[in-house]
């Protein structure tokens, strides 16, 4: 489940370059952790992808049941209000956490930029 929405995510990210200035000159490495999953993704030069092993450096963790961090991935749910009401742990700088949620949010279903 979680694989399957970070794909959907760095296939989205891809395709909506007016996000690129979100991360480009952020490199960044993402672990997610959930009940049944732990994925990488990594921020660099201006691409994310999806890392096969664990690597050596993680800037930002995010960990919580599997049904949480779906939300999070497909922009359901904010990730800085989920931390808050206790139901996902994060840890990393605020500027990376801020800029991962807003590339949450504007990759998600709902985003208007994605049907744009």
């Amino acid at each position: 489940m979680i694989k399957e929405a970070s794909e959907h995510f760095v296939e989205i990210l891809s395709q909506k370059p007016a996000l690129v200035p979100l991360y480009k000159n952020r490199d960044m490495t993402l672990e997610i952790q959930s009940d049944e999953e732990h994925i990488w993704l990594q921020f660099l030069d201006g691409h994310c992808d999806i890392l096969l092993s664990k690597p050596e450096h993680v800037d930002i963790t995010v960990s919580g049941n599997t049904e949480c961090i779906e939300a999070l991935i497909k922009g359901y749910e904010r990730l800085t209000l989920m931390e808050e009401e206790g139901r996902i742990t994060i840890d990393g700088s605020l500027r990376h956490l801020l800029s991962l949620e807003s590339l949450f949010v504007l990759t998600g279903e709902d985003s208007a930029l994605l049907h744009n």
